[in-house]
């Protein structure tokens, strides 16, 4: 696999904007507050946990967040026509973030469910994704069929999709959970545990933010499952969901999302 250094010069929003964002968002009463004196510009506040490359990370060089999602949302909020600020956070706490009306929205890899949606609404779909087990390369040989794992330890993070794939269809694996990826992938690194299984543009492209990731680590072959990501929004917010998937339906017809997947991902 090619590794390439990330662009510093990309559409993303620097993350002073979003500590500036988390320093005036200490409630929801603040965050509206905030809000209604921008009503001669509103704005929504987006919010992604920059761990997940090539979706979404942080430049080392620059402190920006950078990735497939970040130039995405961008592009969409520009073709929708609204403007939009970012915040990054912690996975395990966007969706209580955007419950609490911290956020107004979420792009971050978000797998669009049955179950999820009963909480909150999601634009269409934007991205399509399978699950995929992550070994270091010098392992590949020992596994022919997914039956070889049953004795190995495999990573999941913690409340994905990936998680609820295992715990439903593979209870007898031996399981070990982790709150990012960078934590399971340094813990694959040194064999405390077999595999990862994780979303398929990581799997493949998390060697873009470390280049000795691609020599030490590979996806296996096999196609655990066909997931679609979306934005995702409160309840009744039909002003702010027809934005988004009205921008999205623009950069899908202008080819903006198969640019950026050319760019990030392919």
């Amino acid at each position: 696999m090619m590794t390439t250094k990330i662009p510093k010069c990309l559409l993303a929003i620097p993350c002073a904007l979003a500590l500036l964002l988390s320093a005036c968002g200490g409630g929801n009463s603040d965050h509206e507050e905030m809000r209604r004196a921008e009503d001669d510009r509103r704005y929504y506040v987006i919010g992604t946990n920059p761990n997940y490359p090539p979706m979404q990370m942080v430049d080392p060089d620059t402190g920006e967040m950078v990735g497939f999602e970040i130039d995405l949302m961008n592009a969409i909020a520009e073709a929708g026509g609204f403007e939009i600020r970012w915040r990054s956070v912690e996975w395990r706490g966007i969706f209580a973030a955007l419950d609490a009306g911290d956020i107004d929205a979420i792009i971050s890899a978000a797998t669009i469910t049955e179950e999820r949606r009963k909480r909150f609404d999601f634009s269409n779909p934007y991205f399509k994704i399978s699950q995929r087990v992550v070994v270091r390369r010098d392992d590949l040989g020992k596994v022919s069929e997914i039956s070889d794992l049953d004795d190995k330890t495999i990573g999941v993070q913690l409340a994905t999709t990936g998680q609820i794939l295992v715990e439903e269809q593979y209870p007898h694996w031996d399981v070990a959970t982790y709150n990012n990826a960078p934590l399971a992938f340094a813990d694959l690194r040194t064999g405390r545990i077999f595999g990862f299984m994780v979303d398929e543009p990581v799997a493949e492209e998390y060697g873009r933010v470390n280049p000795e990731a691609a020599e030490l680590f590979a996806p296996l072959p096999f196609i655990f499952s066909e997931e679609e990501y979306g934005i995702v929004v409160r309840k009744n917010q039909p002003r702010l969901l027809n934005m988004i998937n009205e921008g999205l339906r623009k950069v899908q017809e202008a080819g903006i999302d198969i640019d950026l997947q050319e760019k990030w991902i392919q």
